[in-house]
């Protein structure tokens, strides 16, 4: 058996839990991971959430947490190779399949709670391309809202710095990321350190009827408060990382041309081969050198936010492209998963193909394919008449590929939830 069996989480014995958390603890005080004010968070049933902008973020909270949390997690993320299914398993995880509703998952996650342990919750569902807050699931605001037991917020100072998402490489972790309390958005309760494990009904109000559209305000509010300055806080002059930038900035600023920016190792500026935009990398910054053009120093959050303005303006992006990747066709209830094969992808402004060898060719409304779900940024998971569709590049960024294609289906907003 390479990976364990869903049945089987999140109830790994507890030697092995304590066990994974001691390493983890041994981990961050090996690369210097502080944590700071989180021993109000030593006793009693507590959800956490935090923004999500870093793979590490649960070893992050794992290795400076008072006591072993509990996560819960996307199912793809969880099955991806064994290694990672075994470690997950080890700490307890809880999978959740984001593509579909998955009581089971809530349930064992709530049960969790009664027993009085201290749970982790990412709200976002994913981690961030620009480091600021995306909307939180629908989800995860009823989970948060309709608890009964204390609900905190911390910060991961420096670990959008240390690993961003669009950055294929981790830079410098040591001594940089501090997980740090922010606030209580359900202050806790008189018995919350007893000794008595609650029974679910005191865990979550299943009758309570919320307003979904302030609960998701005032947990959005709560998200940006712990993410405070982070997206400005990145050093873009580390090693190797002025390459990385053309995977968040995957349209030029100027022309919008797909994947226009290249980075010009020989004379150190990113450039486009198209409008003939030039810029030079700072420390915090980007600065526009053309001649006669000369800018002031943005911050790249700034200019990620100038190409989405400059995309949504523009009608004249062609929605057309062809790659061979790796893909997978399966049955959407199949549990074990199939290996991904060489394939053919062919996407117009009307009709997503992917043509694999056991399967033949796969066709769908562009309209489809585009409510299809991000894994990291590499990887495109879509759900279509009873088939979950996997397709993954080899190094090269989906990100440009599904705004196209939201972009073709209509969508008003290309960006949100990437």
């Amino acid at each position: 058996m390479l990976c364990p069996k869903r049945s089987w989480y999140p109830h790994s014995p507890p030697v092995l839990r304590w066990f994974s958390w001691f390493c983890c603890r041994l981990l961050a005080l090996a690369f210097g991971i502080r944590g700071k004010g989180l021993d109000r968070l030593a006793k009693g049933p507590v959800l956490v959430i935090a923004p999500h902008v870093n793979f590490l973020d649960p070893i992050f909270i794992l290795g400076t947490m008072p006591r072993p949390p509990r996560f819960i997690a996307d199912s793809y993320f969880t099955f991806l190779n064994p290694f990672l299914a075994w470690a997950m398993w080890l700490a307890g995880v809880t999978p959740v399949d984001r593509t579909k509703t998955d009581p089971y998952a809530v349930r064992q996650f709530l049960r969790l709670l009664t027993q009085n342990e201290l749970c982790i919750l990412f709200p976002e569902g994913g981690r961030s391309l620009d480091g600021k807050i995306l909307p939180p699931l629908a989800q995860a605001v009823k989970l948060a809202a309709k608890l009964k037991v204390p609900v905190a917020s911390v910060a991961l100072k420096g670990a959008y710095d240390s690993w961003p998402r669009w950055d294929p490489l981790i830079r410098q972790p040591w001594g940089r990321v501090t997980v740090q309390f922010v606030e209580f958005l359900r202050p806790a309760t008189a018995d919350q350190g007893s000794q008595h494990p609650p029974s679910l009904a005191k865990v979550y109000d299943f009758k309570k009827k919320i307003a979904l559209e302030e609960e998701k305000i005032l947990l959005t509010q709560a998200l940006s408060r712990a993410a405070e300055g982070e997206s400005r806080a990145i050093n873009l002059l580390r090693w190797g990382r002025p390459g990385a930038i053309p995977r968040l900035l995957c349209f030029c600023p100027d022309c919008v041309k797909p994947n226009g920016l290249s980075w010009r190792s020989r004379e150190n500026i990113l450039a486009c081969s198209a409008c003939g935009l030039r810029l030079k990398v700072g420390r915090r910054e980007l600065i526009r050198i053309n001649e006669g053009q000369n800018s002031a120093p943005m911050p790249i959050d700034q200019w990620f936010e100038t190409m989405q303005n400059a995309f949504r303006k523009n009608e004249s992006s062609s929605y057309l492209f062809a790659s061979k990747v790796l893909a997978r066709i399966q049955k959407t209830f199949q549990k074990n998963s199939t290996p991904l094969e060489p394939s053919s992808l062919r996407v117009d402004s009307k009709t997503f193909a992917l043509r694999t060898a056991s399967h033949g060719m796969a066709q769908m409304p562009v309209s489809v394919a585009a409510r299809g779900n991000l894994k990291g940024t590499e990887a495109l998971e879509i759900i279509h008449g009873g088939q979950k569709i996997t397709v993954q590049t080899n190094g090269e960024s989906l990100v440009p590929w599904l705004i196209l294609m939201r972009k073709a289906a209509g969508w008003s907003d290309f960006f949100s939830e990437i």
